[in-house]
């Protein structure tokens, strides 16, 4: 894969993230599960682009799809201004 195809997956990543618009309630277990599938299926296509391409930057591409790991696991979302 390249790296067209690498942007084109994160922009899809990105747009299908569950937004909290679309729910009433962040704090609701909905909101929650679906945040974390999302967060799961990102790091899951991270893991296959990775394998397809050894110069694939998993770093890059998870700040693309809108989320980064945290050291003890956890995720934090980044603003749209600090992807590049």
């Amino acid at each position: 894969m390249t790296r067209m195809h690498f942007t084109r997956l994160a922009w899809e990543l990105r747009q299908s993230n569950p937004r909290v618009e679309a729910i009433h309630d962040p704090a609701s277990d909905t909101y929650f599960w679906r945040m974390r599938q999302w967060e799961n299926d990102v790091t899951a296509i991270a893991a296959a682009c990775a394998a397809s391409n050894p110069r694939f930057n998993r770093d890059r591409f998870e700040r693309a799809c809108g989320l980064q790991v945290r050291p003890d696991g956890s995720f934090y979302r980044f603003s749209a201004a600090s992807v590049r």
